[in-house]
């Protein structure tokens, strides 16, 4: 049985609220999961991803500018939802870094620095995991 929609959604916020500065390597499995667009909009309610990805941008801005929370802030709608397909991919990332022998370096998971990259290597296996 699922999980009540509003109950997740405030996990989502609280956990967001409490990392503001996040990368990809902080991030849970079970939100990675859980945050993961799908096309079935049956899973979550309509919007749901949109809600947590939106304030959890926003909760970033304002908890790691040098702006005073009060002072308003803007995003274009097309700025936003870009960002969103990028904060996509950067949880697609986390999954392959937590499930796959390779190694993504951490991205932040609310930000989005112009020229960002990713850089990965293969993991090297241990002792104990080639036996």
């Amino acid at each position: 049985m699922r999980k009540n929609p509003r109950k997740l959604l405030n996990e989502s916020l609280a956990w967001i609220r409490d990392n503001p500065r996040a990368t990809t390597a902080d991030v849970p499995q079970h939100f990675i999961e859980l945050w993961s667009w799908s096309d079935q909009p049956e899973e979550k309610p309509s919007g749901w991803h949109l809600c947590v990805f939106g304030f959890g941008f926003m909760q970033h801005e304002l908890m790691t500018s040098d702006r005073p929370p009060e002072e308003e802030r803007g995003v274009s709608l097309h700025e936003l939802l870009e960002r969103f397909w990028q904060w996509q991919m950067k949880l697609g990332l986390a999954e392959v870094n937590q499930k796959t022998d390779v190694a993504i370096q951490a991205l932040p998971l609310w930000a989005f620095p112009e020229g960002e990259q990713v850089v990965w290597s293969r993991r090297m296996q241990t002792t104990s995991e080639v036996t």
